[in-house]
């Protein structure tokens, strides 16, 4: 069957993943879960189709944005793509400016992800509290509280940003796979996937070095992860699903971010 591209408007087979006028991804063919978009126009299918508010969430996908508090990714008129985050301040912090678009496309949804599940969780477990006056003690105790939670956070989104991304990395003629917290390595002499007892210290500090990306090919010389006995679906697969814009607050004002966001950091 066919169907018109949503950015050219030429026609193109509903099983086509690019249109063959314009090169534009076709969103039907997007995959959800696990597998990433790999290019900034598959990101952009991506939250179109989830209905992800990227402006008010200070997200800037294919553009480059100079305003404060945002997170963005673009092509530079040479072909490198850019990730970056401006900070409160204005200025600005690259997290990669190179030719591989797939890795870049995958830092920033990782990015994103992270924001809007937060947000999401935020808004889940937000209760109506009872009419009164509060008392010192109250008082006191939901202050004591809420920093703790807020502690608890930026502890969080901090060791967030130094975990791996699940996939497949190569290292020293070996074949690694990261997945749900766990290093595991390919065993040639018996053909299967076993638990890494450790990984050398360059791997773990330098891992995005030596991403190969979270696809299996054919052509490598490991077996699919996933058919192994180790592999779990991580965290969220779904996390923009069922998005519903009415049920969360993406209308508190044009800087809306997470709540938790350190926009003085780098990243």
């Amino acid at each position: 069957m066919k169907i018109k591209c949503e950015y050219c408007d030429n026609f193109v087979e509903d099983t086509e993943e690019q249109c063959p006028n314009c090169g534009a991804p076709n969103s039907n063919m997007i995959r959800s879960g696990i597998g990433v978009p790999k290019t900034i126009e598959e990101l952009q299918a991506f939250c179109r189709e989830h209905q992800i508010p990227l402006e008010k969430a200070r997200f800037f996908i294919g553009e480059n944005y100079v305003g404060p508090r945002a997170f963005g990714i673009y092509r530079e008129e040479g072909g490198n793509v850019v990730v970056y985050k401006n900070k409160s301040d204005g200025s600005r912090s690259v997290r990669y400016r190179g030719s591989d678009e797939a890795y870049a496309v995958n830092e920033i949804y990782q990015k994103l992800k992270a924001e809007v599940l937060q947000r999401k969780n935020a808004a889940a477990g937000t209760t109506a509290s009872p009419v009164g006056k509060a008392t010192g003690r109250t008082r006191m105790s939901g202050v004591i509280i809420g920093l703790i939670v807020l502690v608890a956070i930026v502890l969080f989104i901090a060791s967030g940003d130094n975990t791996p991304n699940d996939g497949y990395y190569y290292y020293d003629d070996y074949g690694y796979y990261f997945n749900s917290g766990s290093w595991y390595q390919f065993d040639d002499a018996q053909q299967e996937w076993l638990p890494a007892d450790s990984v050398d210290e360059e791997l773990n500090d330098s891992y995005s070095d030596y991403w190969a990306g979270d696809s299996y090919s054919g052509d490598s010389n490991v077996s699919d992860f996933s058919d192994s006995d180790y592999y779990s679906i991580t965290d969220d697969e779904d996390w923009a699903n069922d998005w519903d814009d009415d049920d969360f607050d993406w209308d508190n004002g044009s800087d809306w971010d997470s709540g938790a966001s350190d926009w003085d950091s780098d990243w």
